[in-house]
């Protein structure tokens, strides 16, 4: 791997409120498991807060999971804010 290539790694800046929003996430998440309880719609928040990090358009986030149509509307997800 060449530097170059490692420099074309498309890796966002974030804001510390958005590593706080991803970090009370996983804190849900990791209690939630070591008490027995599904985590499956915190994990879908991490997903979103991810999709619109990288600024994937509804049609994108389609192509990676096909099953978010069942989930979210395209008014919901472009409405969606992350800040």
């Amino acid at each position: 791997i060449t530097t170059s290539e490692i420099e074309s790694i498309p890796i966002p800046i974030v804001s510390n409120n958005y590593i706080k929003k991803i970090s009370n996430y996983v804190s849900n998440i990791l209690s939630y498991k070591e008490e027995g309880r599904i985590t499956t719609d915190l994990e879908q928040q991490i997903d979103n807060l991810v999709y619109k990090l990288y600024e994937l358009t509804y049609d994108e986030v389609l192509v990676v999971e096909p099953e978010f149509i069942e989930r979210m509307s395209r008014e919901e997800y472009e409405g969606l804010k992350v800040e």
